[in-house]
């Protein structure tokens, strides 16, 4: 059994996650605040720690240090902690403008085709639209998405184990996905200010 009830429903949290993804880097107020005010409470500190973490790659004195800035209440380092979020939100979007690749994902049970076209800017993000002609395909079941934006998925063993049938070119999409890992921090926090803790891993 899936763990999202029908397509409509995944619309509304995989699609409405890639509609928000490519506003971060915009500076979109609404989407910043949102997520700091998950961030900043005190009830989030464990999800905050997993935020930085994978932010950061995992170095250890940020993991401790930034909860610690964004619990403090002092405007200057919540704001130091926003403009990160801002850096890696761009860093993401210029890479993969300068790749020049439309990215398809095909999800199963239920069904749903989400396209991000980063030939665009902002980067486009469409719905079932047969249209647009892939640069890399990927087929995955719903449930796997949400592992992997979870961060719970390693793309290269999903592909050999075919979880994920990708197609593309295999070591261009392999390096892509390398620059990838603050998109799964967002994804937590865009279900916990959606109301869907139960699709959040650990």
């Amino acid at each position: 059994m899936s763990v999202f009830k029908d397509s409509g429903e995944l619309e509304k949290i995989l699609g409405g996650y890639f509609r928000e993804a490519v506003k971060i880097p915009k500076g979109d107020e609404e989407v910043l605040k949102g997520y700091m005010d998950i961030l900043t409470a005190s009830e989030n500190l464990e999800l905050t720690r997993e935020f930085v973490r994978v932010m950061t790659g995992g170095d250890k004195k940020l993991v401790s240090q930034y909860p610690e800035y964004l619990n403090s209440g002092d405007p200057g380092q919540v704001g130091t902690v926003e403009a990160d979020i801002l850096e890696k939100g761009k860093l993401i979007e210029e890479t993969l403008q300068k790749a020049r690749m439309i990215l398809r994902f095909n999800l199963k049970n239920p069904d749903l085709s989400i396209t991000l076209d980063a030939t665009e800017d902002p980067i486009g993000v469409y719905l079932n639209d047969p249209a647009r002609k892939p640069s890399a395909d990927f087929t995955l079941k719903a449930e796997v998405a949400n592992k992997f934006w979870n961060g719970q998925v390693n793309l290269a063993l999903a592909m050999t184990k075919k979880d994920i049938v990708a197609r593309g070119p295999i070591p261009k999409i392999l390096k892509l996905v390398k620059i990838l890992g603050p998109m799964y921090g967002f994804y937590k926090l865009y279900l916990k200010r959606s109301g869907r803790e139960d699709l959040i891993l650990s």
